[in-house]
């Protein structure tokens, strides 16, 4: 692993996609947690989800959000952040369409659960930046009578 250039590099990526099996197990069993008895989990889904390098540890954490079980504002946050590709949490923003679609589900599916507290405004439902365009395609290629 100490080695320099290319034969490091690759050694390091080895070992963390060779853990990525142990981590998104992890993420599966904390996605039946509560929440609200174990915060750990949720903080430990939102890192899984926004910070782990392996694209299937992301995806198992979204879609563990999505069983509803950690419907916070912290969790709704995150999902937000990952469905729009950014990064203004300062991690690096999602670019696995697949993740990005598992975390629309989870972030639609907290929306309607969230509890918030007296006086917050309603949640507007979230849509995947893709999806307007998918639609505008859509209906540009229907037949026109």
């Amino acid at each position: 692993l100490g080695a320099p250039g290319a034969v490091g590099a690759a050694a390091k990526i080895q070992s963390d996609q060779k853990a990525a099996g142990k981590r998104r197990d992890a993420v599966r069993f904390l996605g039946t947690i509560d929440c609200h008895w174990f915060p750990e989990a949720e903080a430990g889904l939102i890192a899984a989800l926004r910070v782990d390098r392996s694209e299937c540890v992301r995806f198992e954490a979204a879609r563990s959000l999505a069983r509803g079980c950690c419907c916070t504002k912290t969790t709704i946050e995150a999902l937000s952040i990952c469905v729009a590709g950014d990064d203004r949490d300062g991690n690096p923003a999602e670019n696995s369409l697949r993740v990005q679609l598992m975390a629309l589900e989870a972030l639609q599916r907290c929306v309607g659960h969230y509890q918030g507290e007296a006086g917050d405004p309603p949640l507007p439902r979230p849509e995947h930046p893709a999806s307007k365009e998918v639609l505008a395609q859509q209906k540009e290629a229907q037949p026109q009578d």
